[in-house]
């Protein structure tokens, strides 16, 4: 459950809330782009991190800086430090030149933006000057620069008065961004950028919003993967997004970009609202009929796009390898092709450091491949609001209820279903034979066209020792696998033909199936994952199972959903002391004015 005020909880304990509130913030720009530099062409500044590049607002701390009438002994401004250590507090980017008594800098304060690959295509830049002090550019260019930082074409901006600015500015094929400034709207006073984010940023509130739903489904044991999902339908009347007009911001809409959400509820002592977050999500499909009055986009949470085949897997001899390093080779695998490496975007329990395994992931997803992992270190794997995927070990399914599902807030009583009672849990523990002979796993005749040519060759069975023989000379890059190889190859002149073949010891498994029995009659839970290969491991594995599913009662209720409520929460049935409790494994509601929906779980107690 997230964090909330007194207030909030009071408010939903009550038979009818007050206002409620959806806010969506869409970012339009590459989902790929990566910063490679942030530089002051001519200045020293206070701070030039990379923090400074981000969609998101951030709180700016109010430092003084040696200019005229910012330092006031009121209290609310504090003193610089000479080393701002991680960005923390976060101050952005502050020039070290001042402008004179109108504003105007002798030379234009400059910050470039280098990109590690260039973005096909970009609207535009949306700059936070500095809205702590209520400052901002008046005059300002926006550079488009190119693969040598020379400029391409550029944007000047004459007589702003915002402290927030969202320049359109088509540019196609950017390898940076300048930021030029020539004038301040307050005399001698220094440049401040709170935030820079190349793109748009668009917000839709509840007043721009057709409809809106959100669902989040977990499951503890990893049997599926985690699934979070929004689906959102805004008014098109402006024709922001219509298809056909090559003005509109169609163009731009791209998969995998992000979208943030938060819920609120308006306080009706002083008439604030208070906001929680809702998510992070990425943009998945979208429709835009040219004739409708509205455009429709669907996103989802990370582990919706991880869907390239892992080929990296390997047999790992001897003691074999975590859990935890192999969770993280596949995530440094899979985050880069998506969404571009950003420190922070997972978390994997300490403890799967200490759970080994020999076996080699099979040739499934990178989604597949967290999910075996996490299901073989008897963990879960769910999304916090942050977008920060988890692969976390939670003990005990049983748990203190949070809040209570009654007669005030549901609209009908919770259903519970009965299912068959749990036998037995039988758990397979595999292990690995190596076959004394080597055998062909690949022979076959390749073309080669000139350039770089890259092959991925799958074996029909897992192998090692493997080696390759060929007849391409040099320029050949191999990296064998235990299910496959890369084969990179690079060839001058005409296109031609060359033998190929690879070898192997090949490596096949063996079960041994270990049954943890309950005293009922009922069926039989059995559980197959290759990565279990210690006969103790599969033994916790199985009683962790029939914990978990001994209590054979599911449950689902409607009702006014409390948006601040996560999926994996502990509930009450009832206001009543005796009332059950139920852990909650999916919700799916809506907005229309108010929140409502259905959440789904199990019975715990």
């Amino acid at each position: 459950m997230q964090a909330v005020s007194t207030a909030w909880r009071e408010n939903q304990a009550k038979p009818m809330t007050t206002e409620g509130f959806v806010e969506l913030s869409y970012y339009l720009t590459d989902p790929n782009l990566q910063v490679g530099a942030i530089e002051p062409s001519n200045e020293l500044s206070f701070s030039t991190s990379q923090a400074v590049i981000s969609p998101h607002s951030r709180h700016i701390t109010r430092f003084g800086t040696l200019e005229q009438n910012i330092w006031l002994l009121d209290g609310n401004t504090r003193t610089l430090p000479e080393v701002i250590a991680n960005d923390r507090p976060f101050v952005g980017f502050i020039s070290n030149t001042v402008g004179n008594a109108n504003g105007v800098f002798s030379i234009p304060v400059r910050l470039d933006v280098l990109l590690s690959e260039p973005a096909v295509i970009l609207p535009g830049v949306t700059i936070e000057w500095g809205q702590a002090f209520g400052g901002h550019a008046v005059d300002f260019c926006v550079v488009h620069l190119d693969a040598n930082g020379d400029e391409q074409k550029r944007l000047c901006i004459m007589g702003n008065q915002d402290t927030r600015s969202l320049i359109h500015f088509e540019m196609r094929d950017v390898h940076g961004i300048r930021i030029e400034v020539e004038r301040w709207n307050t005399p001698n006073r220094r440049v401040r950028i709170e935030n820079l984010f190349l793109g748009h940023s668009r917000v839709y509130t509840k007043d721009h919003l057709f409809s809106f739903s959100n669902s989040h489904t977990v499951d503890p044991v990893s049997a599926r993967l985690p699934k979070y999902e929004i689906a959102f339908e805004i008014d098109n009347r402006s024709r922001d997004f219509d298809p056909i007009d090559d003005d509109s911001l169609s163009k731009y809409v791209l998969e995998r970009q992000e979208i943030t959400t938060r819920y609120g509820f308006r306080d009706e002592r002083d008439g604030i609202v208070e906001w929680i977050s809702g998510g992070q999500y990425f943009l998945s499909d979208w429709v835009s009929p040219q004739n409708g009055l509205s455009a429709s986009f669907r996103a989802r949470d990370l582990l919706g796009f991880l869907d390239n085949v892992y080929h990296q897997g390997k047999y790992h001899v001897g003691s074999g390898v975590s859990l935890y390093n192999l969770a993280e080779d596949v995530l440094n695998d899979a985050i880069p092709l998506h969404l571009g490496r950003r420190e922070g975007q997972w978390k994997i329990d300490e403890r799967l450091r200490a759970i080994r395994t020999v076996s080699p992931l099979p040739l499934v997803t990178h989604a597949e491949c967290l999910q075996l992992i996490a299901n073989a270190a008897g963990a879960t794997m769910y999304f916090d609001r942050a977008g920060v995927l988890h692969i976390e070990q939670l003990g005990s399914f049983a748990g203190t209820a949070s809040r209570a599902l009654d007669s005030d807030n549901t609209y009908s009583r919770p259903e519970i279903d009965f299912l068959r009672p749990l036998k037995s849990v039988q758990v397979s523990a595999y292990h690995w034979q190596v076959e004394d002979d080597e055998t062909i796993l690949y022979d076959e005749m390749l073309p080669l066209e000139a350039g770089e040519n890259t092959f991925i060759i799958e074996y029909s069975d897992a192998a090692t020792d493997v080696r390759i023989v060929h007849g391409f000379g040099s320029g050949v890059t191999f990296d064998a696998f235990a299910r496959s190889a890369s084969l990179r190859i690079q060839h001058t002149g005409a296109p031609v033909s060359r033998h190929v073949q690879i070898y192997g010891k090949i490596i096949r498994p063996a079960e041994t199936v270990v049954s943890v029995d309950s005293d009922d009659r009922g069926e039989t839970l059995p559980l197959k994952n290759v990565l279990i290969t210690d006969v103790s491991r599969a033994r916790n594995i199985a009683q962790w199972l029939m914990d978990r599913y001994r209590n054979r009662k599911n449950v689902s209720v409607d009702w006014r959903v409390d948006p601040s409520m996560d999926v994996m929460d502990v509930v009450a049935l009832g206001s009543e002391a005796r009332a059950k409790t139920a852990r909650i494994l999916s919700t799916d509601f809506r907005f229309s004015g108010a929140f409502m929906g259905k959440s789904e779980g199990v019975v715990i107690q």
